[in-house]
C-alpha cells in the first residue's frame, strides 16, 4: 500500500512539474524582460487557458505557437464571445476565432485569415476584428488580388435640427437656404470594398472600421451667411471623391417698408393706395395681405407691391406679412381710421395709437371741449422717431435655446436711415419712413451651455433728418423644455477598468470619453465629482467596475443608464475597449459597444475613437418626438401607445415623457404672430416595453410621475423620447 501511495505521489509530482513548465515559459518566449505565452493561473489544459498563452504569444509575436494554442482553443469552444463561462461564475472574454485570423494575417495566410474574422465577425461584431480585416483587403489590392473600380461615393447636406417638439426627428429643410443655427451635417458615404477616412473640411470624422456603407450625423457649427464645406472620402484603396456643399443661413426675415399710407392715417376716402417693398438677401418667396397672396416672387431680393384698400367707417386694421425663401416671416401692422381727421374720435383713436395707454393718460388731462382737442392735435403731430420693439418683450422669458428673435418697427416722418441691434448694422433697409424688422441673434456660448442667463438687447435708428432713437432691454433666457436636463436620458459613466491596478490609460480613457459624451449634448451627463462623493458617502465606491452592483449604486444614483468600461490590452501599443450600457432599474445590460485603437499613445486617435463611441451611443438612444395615440388603464397605472416604430430607431428599455401644454403661445395681438411659444411640462415618464412596426407601446412609472393637478392623459398629447 504503501508502495503505491508513493508512486501516485511521485506522479502527480511530475505531472506538477509538467504543468509548471506550461505556466514558466522558457527564455525563448521572453522580450526585453516581458515573458509571453503565460497565463494568470496554474495551466490545466482547458480551453480558456489555451486561449490566454495563445494570446499572450500573439502579444509578444510568437506566431506558430500562439496558431497552435488558439486552435486548440477552438476544437473544444468554437464561438467568440464578450462573456465565456469557464467555471462557477466566471466568465473571460473569448475570441479564438478572431485572434487566430490576426495570427495568419501576421503569418501572411490572407484567404484563412480572412475566413475566420468574417466567422468571428458573423457571432460578435467588434472593431478588432474589422480593423484586421481591413488590413487584409488593402494588402490584397496592393497584391493585385482586388480591383478596385471607383472611389467612394459621398453627398452631404445640412439639416435644421429644430428644438420645438412638434418638429420630428432628423426633419430637414429641402432648401439650400437654411434658417436654423442649430444644424446636423448629413454625410452619406458608400464605397464596394470598404471606407477608410471622411474629412470636412480637411478635419477627420472617426469612423468604425470595416464600413462599406455609412450614414453620419454630427452637430456643426454654423454662423449666418455662406457656409461652404468640403467633404472628402477615401476608400481603402487610397481613392479620394469630394463633395461640395454650399449653404446659405439665414437668422434676418425681410424688411418691409411702407411708403404710404403713412402710419395712424386718418381720412374721408373710402379707398387708398398701398404702397411698399419687400427686401431680403436670399430672395422674396410671396407677400401676404391679411391672408390674401398680393405677390409672389423667384427668389428677388427687391419686391415692390401695390394694391387698393379698402375703408370702411372707423378704425381699419391691414396686416401685412412677408415670406423669404428660408421661411423666414416678417410682419407688420397698418391701421388707418375712416372719418373726419379733426373730429374728436378721430383724434381720440389716433392718440391711443402712439400711447398704448390712453385711460392713464387722459386721466392727467383735466381739459375739455376745444381746449382737449388742441392738446389732442399737439399730441398727435408727427415729429421724430420712435423705436417700437415686438419680441422679445421684457416681462416674458424667451424660451429658445439657440438664438434670440428681435423683430420690431422703427417709424419716422422722414425715412429711416440706419438701424443697429447691438452696434452691428443691420443693412436690410428699404429707405420707407417705416421700417419693419426680424433678425435672429445667436446666443452667447455660456447660455447655450448653462441652459438660462439674461441677455441685454440695444437697438438704435436714425433717419434722414438726423433724428435718433434708443431702446434697450435684458431678455431673460429660459431656453424651452426639450433641451433642459431633466428632458434628457441620464447617464453615469462609472469607471474603465484599466490593464493593470498601476495603469492610469482606462481612467484617462474616461476622461476622454466623458468629455465627447458631454460636446454632443444628447445626454444627460452626471458630474465625475458629484457621482463620486455620492458613492464615498455610500461606500459603493468598490462596485464602480462591477455590473453586479448596479442595482445597488442605482438606488443611490440618480441615472437612468450606466457606463462601464474595460480595457484590453492587444499588444504593447493597441488596446480594446468594451463599453457595457446597463439599466439602472433592472441592471439588465441594455447592449455592448466596443472600440480597438491602434496606437494607446496617439491621443488625437484615442479623442477620435471617443467621439465614435459617443456617436454609437445617440445612435443607439434616437430623441424623437410624437405623440400619444391611444391609452389603456385608470391613473397611474396606464399603458400608452405611441406614434414611434422599428424604423425609428427606438427599443424597449427607452424612456419617454408625456408632455402637455403648462401655458398657450403668446400672439401679438395686432398681426397673430406667436411671439412667444407654448411652454410644456412633464405629464407622465414612461419606459417603452414593446415595440412594433407600427407603433410602441410604454408603462407609466408610478414612482417617478407626479401628473400636474387638472391635467388629464388623452389622445394627441406631444410625447419626447428621453
Amino acid at each position: 500500500m504503501r508502495t503505491r501511495y508513493l508512486f501516485l505521489l511521485s506522479l502527480f509530482v511530475s505531472l506538477g512539474i509538467i504543468a509548471g513548465c506550461q505556466t514558466s515559459p522558457s527564455d525563448n518566449y521572453t522580450v526585453e524582460g516581458k515573458a509571453y505565452g503565460v497565463t494568470s493561473g496554474v495551466f490545466h489544459g482547458r480551453w480558456w487557458n489555451y486561449y490566454e498563452r495563445g494570446s499572450s504569444f500573439l502579444a509578444g509575436g510568437f506566431l506558430n505557437e500562439a496558431e497552435q494554442d488558439l486552435r486548440t482553443a477552438l476544437q473544444s469552444r468554437s464561438r467568440d464571445t464578450w462573456q465565456a463561462r469557464t467555471y462557477g461564475l466566471h466568465f473571460v472574454e473569448y475570441f479564438p476565432n478572431r485572434e487566430l485570423g490576426i495570427t495568419l494575417f501576421k503569418k501572411g495566410q490572407l484567404a484563412e485569415a480572412e475566413t475566420y474574422l468574417q466567422n468571428s465577425l458573423s457571432q460578435v461584431d467588434t472593431e478588432r476584428a474589422r480593423y484586421y480585416l481591413d488590413l487584409i483587403i488593402k494588402e490584397r489590392i496592393s497584391k493585385g488580388e482586388l480591383q478596385d473600380s471607383e472611389p467612394p461615393k459621398v453627398k452631404a447636406e445640412l439639416i435644421e435640427m429644430n428644438a420645438e417638439i412638434t418638429k420630428e426627428r432628423g426633419q430637414k429643410n429641402t432648401s439650400t437656404t437654411i434658417r436654423e443655427i442649430n444644424n446636423r451635417l448629413r454625410i452619406e458615404c458608400s464605397d464596394d470594398l470598404g471606407i477608410e477616412q471622411i474629412f470636412v473640411n480637411q478635419q477627420p470624422i472617426f469612423l468604425r472600421h470595416g464600413e462599406k456603407a455609412i450614414v453620419i450625423e454630427q452637430p456643426i457649427e454654423t454662423k449666418e451667411g455662406k457656409q461652404e464645406f468640403i467633404v472628402t472620402a477615401r476608400d481603402l484603396a487610397g481613392k479620394e471623391s469630394t463633395f461640395n456643399l454650399s449653404t446659405q443661413v439665414d437668422l434676418t426675415g425681410p424688411n418691409i417698408g411702407i411708403f404710404k399710407p403713412m402710419d395712424y392715417l386718418v381720412t374721408n376716402d373710402t379707398e387708398i393706395t398701398l404702397e411698399g417693398v419687400a427686401l431680403d438677401e436670399t430672395g422674396i418667396a410671396q407677400i401676404v395681405l391679411n391672408n390674401l397672396i398680393i405677390s409672389e416672387g423667384a427668389g428677388e431680393q427687391r419686391k415692390e407691391f401695390h394694391t387698393v384698400l379698402t375703408l370702411k367707417e372707423g378704425e381699419n386694421v391691414f396686416i401685412i406679412s412677408a415670406l423669404d425663401t428660408a421661411g423666414n416671416e416678417t410682419r407688420t401692422t397698418i391701421k388707418t381710421f375712416k372719418g373726419e381727421p379733426r373730429s374728436q374720435s378721430a383724434m381720440l383713436w389716433r392718440f391711443a395709437q402712439k400711447h398704448h395707454r390712453l385711460n392713464n393718460t387722459l386721466a392727467s388731462v383735466s381739459v375739455s371741449g376745444p381746449l382737449l382737442n388742441e392738446v389732442l392735435l399737439t399730441q398727435t403731430k408727427e415729429t421724430g422717431i420712435d423705436i417700437n420693439i415686438k419680441t422679445p418683450k421684457p416681462e416674458q422669458p424667451y424660451r429658445h435655446n439657440r438664438a434670440i428673435r428681435v423683430a420690431g418697427e422703427i417709424t419716422s416722418s422722414s425715412a429711416v436711415q440706419s438701424l443697429s441691434i447691438n452696434g452691428e448694422p443691420y443693412t436690410q433697409l428699404t429707405g420707407a419712413p417705416k421700417e419693419a424688422f426680424n433678425k435672429r441673434i445667436p446666443l452667447p456660448s455660456d447660455i447655450v451651455d448653462s441652459g438660462i442667463g439674461t441677455v441685454k438687447l440695444a437697438i438704435e435708428a436714425q433717419d434722414s433728418q438726423g433724428e435718433k432713437a434708443r431702446k434697450e432691454m435684458n431678455v431673460k433666457v429660459e431656453p424651452v423644455l426639450i433641451n433642459k436636463n431633466e428632458t434628457k436620458m441620464s447617464i453615469a459613466l462609472l469607471a474603465i477598468a484599466g490593464r493593470n491596478p498601476a495603469d492610469t490609460f482606462g481612467s484617462d480613457l474616461r476622461t476622454v470619453l466623458e468629455g465627447a459624451l458631454k460636446k454632443q449634448g444628447r445626454f444627460y451627463v452626471l458630474d465625475r465629482i458629484y457621482l463620486q462623493n455620492i458613492l464615498n458617502e455610500q461606500q459603493l465606491s468598490a462596485g464602480l467596475a462591477d455590473p453586479n452592483r448596479a442595482l445597488d449604486i442605482g438606488r443611490m444614483v440618480p441615472a437612468q443608464v450606466f457606463v462601464i468600461g474595460e480595457v484590453f490590452p492587444r499588444g504593447e501599443q493597441s488596446a480594446e475597449v468594451k463599453l457595457r450600457l446597463i439599466n439602472t432599474e433592472t441592471s439588465e445590460v441594455i447592449a455592448i459597444f466596443d472600440g480597438f485603437i491602434d496606437d494607446v499613445n496617439n491621443t488625437h486617435l484615442i479623442l477620435g475613437k471617443c467621439e465614435t463611441l459617443a456617436r454609437q451611443l445617440a445612435d443607439f438612444f434616437p430623441r424623437l418626438s410624437g405623440e400619444v395615440l391611444d391609452f389603456r388603464g385608470a391613473a397611474p397605472k396606464y399603458e400608452v401607445l405611441f406614434n414611434w416604430a422599428e424604423q425609428d430607431g427606438i427599443k424597449p428599455g427607452i424612456y419617454a415623457l408625456i408632455l402637455y401644454e403648462a401655458s398657450p403661445a403668446w400672439i401679438d395681438p395686432d398681426t397673430g404672430e406667436i411671439t412667444q411659444p407654448a411652454d410644456y411640462g412633464i405629464l407622465y415618464k414612461t419606459r417603452i416595453v414593446n415595440v412594433s412596426p407600427t407603433s410602441a407601446r410604454g408603462q407609466v412609472i408610478t414612482d417617478t410621475s407626479k401628473p400636474s393637478e387638472g391635467v388629464a392623459i388623452e389622445k394627441g398629447l406631444p410625447s419626447i423620447t428621453m
